[in-house]
C-alpha cells in the first residue's frame, strides 16, 4: 500500500515502517468506500492495518490495485472523475 501510494506508512503486522515517499510516478492514489464503511478507513494506515489484522491466511489477496490509461486530451480534474464513476 505504501509503494502503490507513494506514501510512509507503519504495519503493526509486521512492525516496520515502509516509506516511499520519495518514489516517483505516482499522480493519484485514492481510498474509495463503500457507503457503508466508517470513514475513519480513507486514512491509508488504519485501513490497511485493519485488513492486516482481520486476515489470517497467509495466501490471501488483501488489496487489488487499479492502473487507469489516462486521456490527454483530459484535464487530470476530468480524469479522476471518470476514473470514479
Amino acid at each position: 500500500a505504501a509503494y502503490r501510494a507513494g506514501e510512509r506508512l507503519y504495519s503493526s503486522y509486521y512492525g516496520e515502517v515502509s516509506d516511499y515517499t520519495k518514489k516517483g510516478g505516482v499522480i493519484a492514489s485514492e481510498i474509495m468506500l463503500p457507503p457503508h464503511a466508517p470513514e475513519i478507513y480513507l486514512v491509508r494506515a488504519t485501513l490497511w492495518n485493519a485488513v492486516e489484522n482481520c486476515e489470517k491466511h497467509p495466501k490471501a489477496q488483501l488489496a487489488y490495485s487499479f492502473d487507469i490509461a489516462m486521456q490527454n486530451e483530459l484535464t487530470l480534474e476530468e480524469n479522476m472523475e471518470l476514473a470514479r464513476k
